[in-house]
């Protein structure tokens, strides 16, 4: 067992030791005393020796407090509800032990009730699964449903185990009066319960007789069993039935002597074939739609035997279990899936399958056949599943089929792309160089930063590391493999001579979290750039917008892109007779808050950074230099303060970045990189990376069509032919909505037409999560006949598709994956109490981790707890309770255990309050190993963390409440153990008591955990909507006309010819959103009439309001002369109706509000 592993144990040991107390009987844990008579009496000095436990047994002895004070799940309170203590002392002997005679008939009734028979109905209606008791904030029971076959076994054996604490008193020397220490004594009980086929079903449950089996009988437990049965809804075959079994505490007081802890229930089967997989609809949605058909092929044999209550349900196998089980912290392990590809060598052995990036740069022989080996490997798989469709039930050959037709349409457009690199100078060119620039980016991506060090007369780096394995990077093969199946796509735009008559394809990356994704589609973009520079070297307008929607992920992403452009100007540099001497340079394109908009702001920026503003954010968001790592930004020293890498141009007005390493290839050549927007529309860069937000932007400002090949009123360049949008599952709802009615702007922008034949750009998307995606692509793009394919293509079965599959040990065993665990508390009163505990346990289990001196790279793993939450709200809570409650928590366990205790030293908050310049800040503190002082113990983050948090040294997780959505749970839970191979990820899922939908995850764990991404739920976007057209129509409008048409347009004269053409573009449409849709005439012509119904009262006021200017001047003290104003500003009420709120985000503004002082009394 490798280290890793060893300290994740660890780690969930501490945790269930902390919540649930001891796992094992007899642990003899700590200092051995003797508690045999009824007085008891020690030493002051013995008294400091803890924990302590009873020589005679072994268990643990709590000497602080009460059971119920020490732990917090898995106990099953003492109930004073006289409605739970109704079943009657008449029981059946079900197993028949005493009298010898054959069991009775297990259904018979017997509560003697004085209501009529209908009423009883009516009642048992509401209560035959009645666990009132568990839906309470103190629970006193726990139960399994089931299916069962009573054709292959009637007969069940039920286990219940657990403990219960028994007061002693003990006298403590020199103390006057005596402790109660409470002694654990665990014991088993078990019943039989035999079910006749054809007995009577649907009434009240019937009383199971419990007996000892292991341990002593407590005369202050009270424990009762029953078992429900009733019939399958629309079932003919009267075997098989639907039962639950329920095991209550009825004990009459609700205190430590009268509680079960370290509760689990069981239920065995004769046969193993006797539980029938329940039916707990995991795959929703109608049978007839293609997509749930798939996903139910892919998770056919991810079944469910049973579902919990007040507990959660497991069972021991996969397929046709014989125990199921009531765990109350169930543990769910998803495999790790493995992007390498094996194949069978000459030498017949089995050898992964490394396709060098540097080979293939050279187009060297051995490189090339190694992407052959690719191609024939996934061509030979597909045969094989060819074969397997026939072995399937019929009722999933349709979904099979269909998948594998989409595996062999990969395969052809592989073979396409790997054909045009062979018989094709200009994309073997492209090809070669791409590979090229990938592999350095590689490399200088990883370089860590390289801190700056001030002496009173210079500044020195930390080294750098070699360049001697700059030729030693290797593709992932379906990286590879989207390279080659996009290359005809990508090779035919932007110029109208690569144009030929093929469907767009529409690509989207389906890859888990931390798959390698980016890489995939920075491939992509790489070929692009540089087969467009090889088709027209004079063609150096903007060919790639890449789209985000966080700022986290865009900060960081820019990052790694902008390492990849230096890579690319570097190599333009080296080859400008066939790449041309105009710079290949990249663009940040986001918020004023964020980067500078104009030169005078970024020149004001760096003035305050100099002069040690503290209240003046860096918006150069660069703090390490792309190409050699070295630190950039405001660096300070006893000696002086200092802004590195930024500085004015010669003439002073432009501010430009540069490395401060001497040594560095940038030091003199200005970094090729824009931050500034002025900037981007001067000088358009070769890649834009921008939020979706900013395209609101395209109503405001006409120079914005530099980005898209225009300037002035002339084209310079062609239009963008590559949109990259990652993340593609956060374009959902509300925003999706925006983002979709603008798309059409930006699609309008970005089209070529050639020989009476229109053309849009390349689109790629990516994520990691998401349902319905050809209709969300339609509805956001517009791409009504592009065909949208997933790479990798699904094959017969999750977490097989040749290019990701189950990710094994060197034993052949599957790899370690990420581990949840589920932690649910009805005891404590509140989620801060389990939250105090859990975050205390894991603080204890790092110092656990550094006792046992395992190795340094998995004690690192679990030394940082990345802690999520659904609201800044919650999380601001959790602030208050480390500062507080977590240290006495800590210094209660150093009381009770005598051990030393590890305090929240370095804690986190990482959320949208935080200044951009901040974020990758803290993602390099977060990188910051355990032996350093500054590294970060608990990191307190909210849904930004939900993409972008690439630190792959993070292994443990908290995860406060369940999240919004199954894909952000995904999402969230992704961010941690991304290198199982030191450190696999532990996440710790916690569960709110009072929130039915965390009880519904939580009891149904396993289901949920087992299918994960079966059960994404569909995103909506609607683009079209009444309150989508009433808040942007007129500004898209307005989008088109300023970008497309004269520069210097004025709303004074209304734009009649402009006006029409824009409106056609939406009439269009929506025309053919409809036609996709298959709707019928009436729906058509509703959406349609609603447009031009927007369109004829746009049109209207804007010609009533007779506006001169677009927007509010600055010297203008009203907003009489300007037609749009900004969303959220404050306008006086009588100029409201006069003008158009406009947004500037694609996001909720809450609009400003302006307070009116009407008189002021005064003091008396």
């Amino acid at each position: 067992m490798s280290d890793g592993i060893k300290a994740r144990d660890l780690t969930e040991e501490c945790i269930r030791r902390e919540l649930f107390g001891p796992i094992n009987r007899g642990e003899f844990r700590g200092h051995s005393v003797a508690l045999d008579g009824s007085k008891v009496r020690f030493s002051r000095a013995e008294l400091e020796k803890r924990p302590i436990h009873d020589s005679e047994t072994g268990e643990e002895v709590i000497t602080h407090g009460t059971p119920l004070t020490r732990y917090s799940v898995g106990i099953l309170h003492g109930t004073r509800d006289e409605n739970l203590n109704s079943i009657e002392e008449e029981t059946i002997n079900l197993a028949g032990e005493e009298s010898g005679a054959a069991p009775e008939e297990f259904c018979k009734s017997e509560r003697k009730s004085k209501k009529s028979s209908q009423t009883l109905e009516a009642a048992y209606d509401e209560e035959e699964f009645d666990l009132t008791a568990a839906n309470k904030r103190r629970p006193s029971s726990m139960g399994l449903t089931f299916k069962l076959d009573l054709e292959v076994a009637n007969r069940l054996t039920t286990v219940f185990r657990g403990a219960y604490y028994e007061a002693t008193q003990v006298n403590v020397e020199g103390q006057q009066h005596p402790e109660t220490w409470w002694v654990r004594r665990p014991f088993t009980v078990e019943g039989q319960i035999v079910i006749q086929s054809g007995g009577s079903r649907g009434k009240p449950g019937q009383s199971v007789k419990l007996r000892y089996t292991d341990g002593k009988e407590s005369p202050n437990l009270d424990l009762k069993a029953q078992c429900f049965i009733r019939e399958i809804p629309g079932y003919t075959n009267e075997s098989q039935v639907i039962v639950s079994v329920v095991v209550r505490n009825v004990s009459k007081r609700d205190d430590g002597a009268h509680a079960v802890f370290q509760s689990r229930l069981s239920v065995f089967a004769e046969d193993r074939s006797a539980f029938l997989p329940y039916d707990a609809n995991a795959v929703r949605g109608q049978a007839d739609e293609l997509e749930v058909q798939t996903l139910r092929l892919l998770y056919r044999n991810r079944q469910t035997y049973a579902i919990g209550h007040g507990c959660s349900a497991d069972w021991n196998r996969s397929q046709n279990p014989t125990v199921l089980t009531g765990e109350v912290l169930p543990t769910y392990e998803v495999e790790s899936l493995s992007a390498d590809v094996y194949f069978i060598n000459s030498s017949g052995e089995r050898e992964k399958l490394a396709i060098s990036m540097g080979g293939l740069a050279n187009f060297e022989s051995k490189a090339c056949s190694q992407v052959d080996v690719l191609l024939d490997q996934y061509e030979q798989w597909i045969h094989k599943k060819e074969e397997e469709v026939e072995l399937l039930e019929p009722g999933y050959h349709s979904a099979a089929y269909s998948n594998l037709n989409k595996c062999k349409k990969a395969l052809g457009r592989m073979k396409q792309g790997w054909g045009l690199v062979k018989e094709d100078e200009l994309a073997r060119t492209a090809f070669c160089l791409a590979n090229r620039a990938m592999n350095a980016q590689r490399l200088r991506s990883k370089i860590p930063l390289r801190k700056a060090t001030i002496s009173d007369r210079n500044v020195t780096f930390a080294t750098g590391p070699s360049e001697q394995n700059e030729t030693a990077g290797t593709w992932r093969p379906f990286q590879i493999g989207f390279l080659l199946a996009t290359i005809p796509d990508v090779l035919k735009t932007p110029r109208p001579e690569r144009l030929n008559q093929d469907n767009d394809i529409v690509d989207l990356i389906f890859f888990p979290t931390g798959g390698g994704k980016t890489e995939a589609y920075l491939g992509v973009a790489a070929f692009s750039l540089l087969s467009r520079r090889l088709m027209d070297k004079n063609d150096a307008g903007t060919d790639i917008i890449m789209r985000y929607t966080l700022r986290l992920l865009t900060t960081q992403q820019f990052l790694r892109a902008a390492s990849l452009i230096c890579v690319l100007d570097d190599i333009r540099s080296k080859n400008e007779k066939l790449l041309g001497d105009l710079r290949i340079t990249i663009g940040v394109w986001l918020g004023s808050s964020v980067t500078p908009n104009t030169w005078k702001q970024a020149r004001r920026n760096l003035s305050d950074l100099r002069k040690n503003r503290s209240a003046s954010s860096n918006l150069f968001l660069l703090n390490r230099c792309p190409w050699c790592g070295a630190q950039m930004g405001v660096v300070a020293s006893k000696y002086k303060r200092t802004c590195l890498g930024y500085r004015e141009t010669d003439d002073g007005a432009r501010t430009e970045f540069f490395c401060p390493d001497k040594a560095c290839r940038f030091s003199n050549d200005p970094l090729p990189i824009k931050v500034v927007d002025e900037d981007l529309y001067q000088d358009p860069p070769s890649l834009v990376i921008a939020t979706v937000d900013k395209f609101a932007l395209l109503a405001w400002n006409p120079a914005a069509r530099a980005l898209f090949g225009m300037q002035g009123n002339e084209r310079r360049f062609s239009p963008p032919s590559l949109i990259i949008q990652d993340e593609f599952h956060l374009i959902s709802g509300p925003l999706g909505s925006m983002v979709g009615l603008y798309e059409t702007v930006v699609q309008d922008l970005c089209k070529v037409e050639h020989e009476g034949k229109t053309y849009y750009p390349k689109i790629i998307c990516s994520t990691a999560t998401i349902r319905r995606y050809k209709r969300q692509v339609r509805d956001v793009f517009g791409r009504i006949d592009s065909e949208v394919e997933l790479f990798p293509p699904q094959g017969l079965e999750e977490g097989s598709s040749f290019f990701a599959e189950t990710a094994l040990d060197e034993d052949g065993n599957p790899a370690p994956g990420r581990k949840y665990l589920g932690v649910y508390s009805g005891s404590l009163s509140s989620m801060q109490s389990l939250q105090v505990r859990v975050a205390s346990a894991s603080l204890q289990a790092g110092q656990k981790l550094l006792e046992k001196g395992l190795d340094c790279k998995a004690v690192d793993g679990y030394w940082t707890n990345l802690n999520f939450f659904n609201s800044l709200r919650e999380l601001g809570n959790t602030v208050s309770l480390i500062e507080s409650d977590v240290r006495d928590y800590l210094q209660g366990i150093r009381r009770r255990d005598g051990s030393s205790v590890r305090w929240p030293e370095n804690v986190m908050e990482l959320t949208s309050r935080k200044q951009s310049d901040e974020i990758p800040k803290a993602l390099d503190e977060l990188s910051v190993g355990y032996r350093a002082k500054e590294a970060i113990d608990i990191c307190l983050a909210s849904n930004i963390i939900e993409v972008g948090v690439d630190v792959d040294r993070l292994a443990l997780m908290t995860i406060v409440g369940q999240p919004k959505t199954v894909g952000q749970y995904i999402q969230v839970s992704g961010r941690v153990g991304r290198n199982p191979g030191n450190a696999p990820g532990l996440v710790l899922t916690l569960y709110g008591s009072s929130k039915p939908r965390d009880r519904s995850h939580y009891e149904k764990f396993r289901t949920f955990h087992q299918s994960l991404y079966a059960q994404v739920e569909p995103t909506s976007v609607t683009p079209f909507s009444r309150s989508v057209l009433k808040r942007a129509l007129h500004a898209v409008l307005i989008s088109i006309i300023r970008q497309r048409f004269d520069f210097d347009i004025q709303p004074s004269e209304f734009p009649e010819k402009e006006f029409q053409y824009a409106v056609g573009v939406f009439r269009d449409r929506v025309r053919e959103q409809a036609r996709a849709a298959r709707m019928d005439d009436l729906l058509d012509s509703s959406i349609e009439d609603r447009l031009m119904e927007s369109v004829r009262e746009i049109e209207g006021l804007w010609k009533a309001w007779d506006k001169t200017d677009w927007e509010k001047q600055p010297e203008d003290e009203f907003h009489d002369d300007a037609l749009l104003r900004r969303a959220g500003s404050y306008i006086d009420s009588q100029y409201v109706n006069e003008s158009w709120e406009t947004p500037t985000s694609m996001r909720a503004v809450d609009a400003e509000c302006q307070l009116k002082i009407e008189r002021c009394l005064e003091e008396a």
